[in-house]
């Protein structure tokens, strides 16, 4: 589990739930201009163009979830499903996309992939190397890749113009939702898809121009989009908040420069931080400091308008280039799990209170630099090299598999360095993404555990 954004929310265990109070602060809107200027420069600069936005999806249980094909709503219908083989049929070539470009389909690099359960799977697609007229898809399988359905909203399955997709996230097997424009300017359209792909419909815009907010939706109506400031190893803080799916926004938070631990009800400039939300109520601010100071936490429970700095145990070393969380929160009820490094050090923070204190649980040989992989509050699976450290319980007791694949070297010094990123769904099943959101990318599965791995081919993409 990493990066970006992936889900392990059980659908069916989904309760309603009780909105948040009403927040100070007004709808923003913004309008943006411009046109297309300087589109293939900044194409070309950034082969990553689709992280231009970091999609943040929050998994509270783990569950083999059904897909349920519904019919009715309004938006794309998708064509029918598809079996290990590519296609241009999805949809047409959009009007807005470069006219002059070749359009170049297939080909496309593994993206974005969210898994739920032992089957189910969403893969965004895009092409890392067109400048403009590339293809780019949505696929599902929900038998572990043995046949796939192009999801694609019809007229997005070629980039260019203002149809390019930034975002994509799922909630559920059947939920998901993506944001496209144009790439550096102009409104950016969210859509949303509740039938597992078959329709799609417009629910909204982001709150800021491309590139100004971090977006995550914890269901279909709620969701924040969070602009986080840099300035040399400090961070301001700023949170949307929508309860309608994107439809209008409220600013309901901003810190300042000046705004420090003293501050009631703030999140302190020092440090860098992420902001994760579990629900539309509770969202956690996770620092990650480089000067030494340890792991810091701090929880909203009102929507994110006002911020408590909880206890935190410190870590047993903190080196001189600091430490901090190194991936989201995973939650199920009151007990959770995030993932933390402080120099070559690896650690998980668990909580059995919601929240409320957090304490570290250290892995046998915690001074190799793992990688960890949070797949539930309790299953943990950490890897390096083609070593799996495995726990089932938290941390109370743990075992090794030895995988028949390199999954991660964190080898920082090299630019194509073996490996990828590993999720885990249920202690024996999860997908390895190599190289993922560039060139050659590729997806692998197990259902042994880790020990050993298949290849699973995703239309769209290149066979390797």
């Amino acid at each position: 589990m990493f990066g970006t954004l992936e889900s392990r929310i059980d659908p069916s265990a989904e309760k309603p739930r009780a909105m948040a109070p009403t927040l100070d602060g007004a709808v923003e809107n913004v309008a943006w201009g411009g046109d297309d200027e300087g589109l293939e420069e900044a194409r070309v600069q950034t082969r990553r163009r689709r992280l231009r936005h970091v999609v943040v999806v929050f998994f509270m249980v783990i569950a083999a979830v059904t897909i349920a094909w519904g019919l009715g709503g309004a938006g794309h219908p998708s064509p029918r499903p598809r079996t290990g083989t590519s296609s241009s049929d999805s949809g047409g070539t959009t009007g807005s996309s470069n006219g002059t470009a070749p359009i170049v389909l297939d080909g496309q690099s593994v993206n974005t992939v969210v898994p739920f359960g032992a089957k189910t799977l969403w893969v965004f697609t895009v092409n890392e190397e067109a400048v403009s007229g590339g293809g780019q898809g949505i696929e599902l399988t929900t038998n572990g890749g043995l046949s796939w359905t192009d999801a694609t909203p019809r007229g997005l399955n070629v980039d260019g113009g203002d149809h390019w997709i930034g975002n994509f996230g799922a909630l559920s097997a059947t939920d998901a939702f993506i944001v496209f424009g144009h790439i550096d300017s102009g409104p950016q359209i969210i859509e949303m898809t509740q039938d597992a792909g078959r329709t799609w419909s417009k629910v909204g815009t982001l709150p800021t121009p491309p590139g100004g907010c971090e977006l995550q939706f914890v269901n279909v109506h709620d969701g924040t989009c969070t602009v986080l400031g840099g300035a040399l190893g400090s961070m301001t803080v700023s949170v949307f908040r929508t309860a309608n799916g994107g439809a209008s926004w409220r600013k309901v938070y901003a810190n300042t420069p000046n705004t420090t631990s003293a501050t009631k009800g703030a999140i302190p400039f020092a440090c860098d931080k992420r902001i994760d939300f579990i629900n539309a109520r509770t969202g956690f601010a996770l620092f990650f400091c480089n000067a030494g100071s340890g792991a810091d936490v701090e929880e909203s429970l009102n929507g994110g308008s006002y911020w408590t700095e909880r206890p935190v145990v410190q870590p047993s070393a903190v080196p001189e280039g600091g430490g901090g969380f190194s991936g989201p929160p995973v939650f199920d009820g009151l007990n959770g799990a995030v993932p933390y490094s402080v120099g070559t050090l690896s650690e998980v923070y668990v909580t059995n209170n919601g929240g409320l204190t957090f304490h570290p649980v250290y892995p046998p040989d915690r001074r190799k630099r793992w990688v960890e992989d949070i797949a539930s509050p309790t299953i943990w699976r950490l890897t390096y090299g083609k070593e799996i450290l495995a726990t089932n319980n938290a941390g109370k007791s743990w075992f090794t598999v030895t995988s028949d694949t390199v999954l991660q070297t964190n080898d920082y010094g090299s630019l194509t360095a073996p490996g990828g990123i590993v999720q885990f769904t249920t202690p024996n099943d999860g997908w390895l993404t190599e190289n993922e959101a560039a060139v050659h990318s590729l997806l692998l599965r197990t259902t042994d555990g880790g020990r050993r791995w298949r290849t699973v081919f995703v239309p769209g993409t290149k066979r390797l």
